[in-house]
């Protein structure tokens, strides 16, 4: 079945990611480093429901079900899909931060410090995927 994909906002909107709030960020975090778009899916008898579609147009799941900014799983998720496609990644951890910084290769190419964990690597793999 075929599903009409709904266009993208602009990555580079996306990095102010400092300004995006927690559902932003997951969906910025959704398109431009997972690789997803969005698409109404027919539900129940005449309503609709906003999807998550990978590459290959498979819907994965609801678009208010991803929250990796909230769910351990989902930000382990965003994690494998990054070191999938070769990147590496250091955590450094303190008593009241964290820093996540994503490498190409030996290339730094994005680094964000913030007390939440789950924040600091989802605002470095945006950054990564952008770069």
């Amino acid at each position: 079945m075929e599903f009409e994909r709904e266009a993208a906002p602009s990555s580079k909107d996306a990095l102010a990611e400092d300004l995006l709030p927690d559902d932003a960020l997951d969906e910025q975090v959704a398109i431009h480093v997972m690789g997803w778009t969005t698409a109404q899916i027919p539900w129940a008898y005449t309503a609709a429901a906003c999807c998550w579609l990978n590459s290959d147009n498979t819907p994965l799941m609801a678009c208010h079900a991803w929250r990796p900014s909230r769910d351990e799983s989902q930000c382990a998720q965003v994690l494998e899909t990054l070191r999938a496609r070769g990147y590496s990644c250091t955590i450094d951890l303190s008593p009241t931060t964290v820093t996540t910084r994503f490498f190409g290769g030996t290339t730094a190419l994005s680094s964000c410090t913030h007390p939440d964990r789950r924040i600091a690597l989802l605002r470095a793999a945006l950054q990564a995927a952008s770069s």
